[in-house]
């Protein structure tokens, strides 16, 4: 990848894109090719919380834990998701479909208590809606392993 230390950020954000992590080994690489050393790659991954070095599921859920959503029932959208999907906080799920976790704030104040799931923002939840929520992604995880496994039979 041209350039120098400056392709730091947007180059691990593409590699994260695909792999869905950063493993040591792969920042070892990209510090190799940059002309840094490793220890500079991985202050900047363990500095910004939209990096990862452990895998993640193909949905990430984020339970915003900050004033206005913790007020207005945000431990309660936490609860309610780590039982529905048998998930406590931090863990990623057996099939690699989905990982729980709380941050402090995801800006949407005015949408409390909100959660986001990959990029998506949902708000004005109660449980009963992330329970729906729950089930639609379990679904959609269903219909995309299904496809994917047709797909590869076909090689």
């Amino acid at each position: 990848h041209p350039g120098g230390q400056e392709r730091l950020i947007p180059l691990r954000h593409r590699v994260q894109e695909k792999l869905g992590f950063l493993p040591f080994a792969v920042q070892e690489h990209i510090a190799e090719g940059l002309g840094m050393s490793p220890i500079q790659v991985y202050e900047v991954v363990s500095f910004y919380h939209f990096f990862t070095t452990t895998p993640r599921g193909r949905f990430q859920i984020k339970v915003c834990m900050g004033t206005a959503c913790f007020v207005r029932g945000g431990q309660q959208l936490l609860s309610t998701l780590s039982e529905t999907l048998d998930l406590r906080v931090g863990q990623i799920s057996a099939d690699h479909m989905f990982n729980l976790d709380q941050v402090r704030c995801i800006g949407a104040c005015g949408l409390a208590p909100a959660i986001t799931v990959n990029h998506d923002v949902h708000g004005n939840l109660a449980p009963i809606d992330v329970r729906k929520l729950a089930r639609k992604l379990r679904a959609q995880a269903k219909r995309e392993k299904a496809a994917e496994e047709a797909g590869e039979g076909q090689e």
